[in-house]
C-alpha cells in the first residue's frame, strides 16, 4: 500500500509541475496580447462568455465572461462576473493577474474567440467613424 501512495504522489508532483509550466506559458501569452492591444491603441470593450454559475440547487445566479475593457484607466484583459438578475453593482471585473489559475485556464481557451470579437468590433467602429467623419465634413461644407 505505501508503494502505491508513493507512486501516486510522484505522479501528482509531475502533473502539477506540467500544469504550472502550461499556466505560466499561458500567462506570458496573455500578457503579450494585452500589451500589444494597448500599444496599438485598441480602446474598445469586448467580452465573450465563459461559465454560468449555479447555486447548490442548480439555479443560475451569475455569468462569467472573459473581456478586454477599461479598468482603472487602462484597457486590460480580465475575467468578469455579472448577476443573472440585474442588480446595481452586481458586475465585477478582475484583471487577469488577479484571477485564479482554474479560471485563467478556462479563459485562455477562449482567447482566440475574444480576439475575433475585438477584430470585428474594431472593424465596425472604424467603418462607422469613417462614415460619420464623411457625413460631418459634407454637412460643414454646406454651411
Amino acid at each position: 500500500m505505501p508503494n502505491n501512495l508513493g507512486a501516486t504522489l510522484s505522479k501528482i508532483e509531475k502533473l502539477a509541475s506540467n500544469l504550472n509550466e502550461a499556466a505560466n506559458e499561458a500567462n506570458a501569452i496573455v500578457q503579450r496580447v494585452e500589451e500589444s492591444l494597448r500599444r496599438w491603441g485598441v480602446g474598445i470593450s469586448c467580452q465573450v462568455p465563459l461559465n454560468t454559475l449555479c447555486d447548490e440547487c442548480g439555479n443560475e445566479f451569475a455569468k462569467e465572461f472573459f473581456c478586454f475593457e477599461r479598468i482603472a484607466g487602462k484597457y486590460r484583459l480580465a475575467v468578469g462576473e455579472e448577476a443573472c438578475v440585474e442588480m446595481p453593482g452586481s458586475r465585477k471585473v478582475t484583471p487577469w493577474p488577479s484571477v485564479d489559475r482554474e479560471t485563467k485556464l478556462q479563459a485562455f481557451a477562449v482567447l482566440p474567440t475574444l480576439l475575433e470579437e475585438v477584430f470585428k468590433r474594431l472593424a465596425e467602429d472604424t467603418e462607422e467613424a469613417k462614415a460619420t467623419v464623411a457625413k460631418v465634413k459634407t454637412t460643414l461644407t454646406t454651411l
